[in-house]
């Protein structure tokens, strides 16, 4: 961003929200992302409201199903397959992969075409 010309169509709309994003990582990270972090294997929760999962640090691995993470830094593995799965007010954080897997690639498509502070994803 620092490289192109402040006159491209929505520079400062795009630099403004970056700004924004990285601010509430930071102060995430500081506060919930420094917390033990819990993991969700396998987990599906079936019937009724999902469970809320407030102020964690989570690992999502396998298929994941039936909870809204609220105030929580998310981490994805790459095996991560989400069902009726919704965030509000979380940081994401991706493995590191130069092809991930199909359904994380779903993830990121999904999160990328969201406002990111209330996404749901594999919703029925």
């Amino acid at each position: 961003m620092v490289k192109a010309p402040k006159d491209t169509p929505h520079y400062w709309q795009v630099s403004f929200e970056v700004i924004n994003l990285l601010s509430r990582v930071q102060t995430q990270l500081e506060t919930v992302g420094t917390q033990p972090l819990s993991k969700f294997n396998e987990v599906v929760f079936r019937g009724g409201a999902p469970s809320v999962i407030a102020n964690s640090n989570v690992l999502l691995s396998n298929h994941i199903e039936g909870f809204n993470f609220v105030n929580s830094v998310i981490h994805f593995d790459s095996s991560v397959i989400l069902t009726n799965v919704a965030f509000q007010n979380c940081v994401f954080i991706f493995p590191s992969e130069a092809n991930p897997s199909e359904p994380l690639q779903k993830i990121g498509e999904i999160l990328l075409a969201s406002d990111l502070l209330s996404v749901k994803i594999g919703m029925s």
